[in-house]
């Protein structure tokens, strides 16, 4: 089962407790997720704190980003 983008920390972290599955019920899977909904808290507290570009600033420095 695939998470939206509008589950909640909690609500991922209780899928995990209760060891819902994902696409396969391995170790590996298991770890995957764990280490997703790190890197999404993570992310969010990012954007708490303003670490965020803009969707202009992006569109300015893609010029810098060809090599020629």
């Amino acid at each position: 089962m695939m998470m939206t983008e509008l589950e909640t920390t909690k609500t991922m972290k209780k899928r995990i407790s209760v060891r819902q599955p994902c696409e396969d019920d391995s170790i590996d899977a298991a770890d995957y997720q764990r280490k997703f909904i790190a890197a999404v808290q993570q992310a969010r507290e990012s954007i708490k704190r303003g670490e965020v570009y803009t969707l202009e600033e992006i569109k300015k420095e893609i010029p810098s980003w060809i090599i020629r």
